[in-house]
């Protein structure tokens, strides 16, 4: 009997170690943290792994960074759910949040414009020079492409006629293509152009710079609890008022964070069905 109590008391023991290593295993799965990859992975991590670390501090629960190759992979990642809080490009804002059910908490304050960047000693001078010419662009994912092609139309330019147009997997790539005089511009978002200038040791100019739309959102899965929703919420607005804040929001390009106006997004709905 001694020896049958024993062994029930160790299969006991036992037991209850696995259910405890279960509920630990899934209490400290990290929170995955995507961001839209609008620079090359290698880049977004040197920005990026240390906001995360941040965030894993801020939350107490580990936070990991991931992103994608491209565009569509990232979207499929979005549509599968598989981020738990990710910071998206404006157009994919009625996607994530109308369709998905993904709660908006913080976006970048300064709107997103598109702006078509050339060589600092480029002879093209004003965009009426752009007639003719081959310019690169990141993947027609709108509204960057879409914003510019409004700009050259504004400035008696057709862009399916007039313009040559060499489509890329990143801006990362579009920016590259421009280096190596492989396109005479690069149509980018506004935000991407520094962090790409910094990297590679070089300075573009300017040419032209669409209107601007709300730019980038920071938001969060449901399954998320509301007190880390609310921590994240306000460890990104903080960012403006502490040192190691402001380096983030510098790597960033951008003042700081401010709350979603869901309403302000609109516009980007009004280019989702036009793209349809």
């Amino acid at each position: 009997m001694r020896i049958r109590y024993q062994l029930i008391l160790l299969i006991l023991s036992i037991t209850t170690v696995c259910r405890t290593s279960v509920v630990m295993g899934a209490a400290e799965k990290p929170y995955q943290f995507g961001v839209f990859p609008y620079l090359s992975p290698l880049r977004l991590e040197k920005i990026f792994e240390p906001i995360s670390q941040q965030l894993s501090n801020s939350l107490g629960h580990r936070v990991k960074f991931t992103t994608s190759t491209n565009l569509p992979r990232f979207r499929e990642r979005l549509g599968s759910e598989y981020y738990d809080f990710a910071i998206i490009q404006p157009l994919l804002y009625p996607f994530a949040v109308d369709q998905l059910g993904y709660i908006p908490l913080v976006r970048i304050e300064e709107e997103v414009s598109s702006v078509v960047m050339v060589s600092a000693d480029s002879p093209l001078t004003s965009p009426a020079d752009l007639k003719g010419k081959t310019i690169a662009t990141p993947p027609v994912f709108g509204p960057v492409v879409a914003l510019a092609k409004s700009s050259f139309i504004e400035h008696g330019i057709a862009p399916d006629k007039d313009i040559k147009f060499m489509p890329n997997k990143t801006v990362g790539s579009c920016l590259q293509k421009l280096l190596a005089a492989l396109a005479d511009a690069c149509i980018a978002p506004n935000f991407a152009v520094q962090p790409f200038e910094q990297t590679m040791g070089v300075k573009l100019r300017t040419l032209l710079r669409s209107k601007g739309v709300p730019n980038q959102a920071l938001v969060v899965h449901p399954r998320v609890p509301q007190s880390d929703r609310e921590r994240l919420q306000q460890e990104f607005l903080s960012w403006r008022f502490s040192a190691p804040g402001k380096d983030f929001l510098q790597a960033l390009n951008t003042r700081g964070f401010v709350k979603v106006d869901d309403d302000d997004y609109d516009i980007l709905r009004e280019f989702a069905r036009e793209l349809k």
